[in-house]
């Protein structure tokens, strides 16, 4: 390879290096920015919910009343048994009822709520993010909240870091290319003079040999 192509190939090893590095440092951002934000909407969700059912302590659960709420919000309360005691599934635009596969199991251990992401368990359903914290009674109260919005907006971005990646190191390319070739110019012209030389030097050992060849 010769040495434009290798410096050619370095800037752009460089470059694409360092695109991907901000690609993926600015993605993992908004992804927590966003994620943060379902995480205090759950968290205010949650509140009302819990006025909502009751105190615990032997007292049944009232009935759910999740219209108030961001669309598409499911609600489930179980009891210590792991037994589903209330639920009121996600509706969305057309009556479509989709519930999140949340584990049989949710171990929150010495903490008060703890956050997590699942499937839908219909095909087709929406990721979910979901709360989940411990009743007064011992219960265990599960929120969650569709991703749909936050899913589109980081394909959103996930689309522009390729087209302006793609851009960028296109443009790199191109400003690689005329940088080298301005930056061997003065090589070139040493490059040019040295083979000059060279057949100059070529063409007087040439003579002197024919010059030899011709006297004997």
């Amino acid at each position: 390879m010769s040495l434009r192509g290798r410096l050619l190939l370095a800037v752009g090893a460089v470059a694409l290096i360092a695109l991907l590095t901000a690609d993926v440092a600015t993605y993992a951002a908004l992804k927590n920015f966003l994620y943060d934000r379902v995480d205090q909407s759950l968290a205010a969700t949650q509140q009302p919910i819990r006025q909502n059912v009751g105190d615990g302590h032997g007292h049944a659960p009232g009935p759910l009343d999740i219209g108030r709420f961001a669309p598409g919000t499911y609600v489930e309360i179980r009891d210590s048994d792991g037994s589903i005691v209330v639920s009121a599934p996600a509706r969305y635009v057309g009556g479509q009822e989709y519930t999140p596969a949340v584990p049989d199991q949710v171990d929150l251990g010495t903490n008060p709520s703890k956050y997590f992401t699942v499937d839908a368990r219909e095909s087709g359903g929406p990721q979910f993010r979901v709360r989940a914290s411990t009743l007064p009674d011992g219960d265990q109260l599960l929120v969650a909240i569709p991703l749909d919005d936050t899913v589109a907006t980081l394909n959103r971005l996930l689309t522009v870091e390729i087209a302006v990646t793609v851009a960028a190191l296109v443009a790199a390319g191109a400003m690689g290319w005329w940088l080298v070739r301005v930056g061997l110019h003065p090589l070139r012209e040493v490059e040019a003079t040295a083979e000059a030389i060279a057949d100059r030097r070529v063409s007087a050992e040439a003579q002197k040999l024919m010059k030899a060849f011709l006297k004997k």
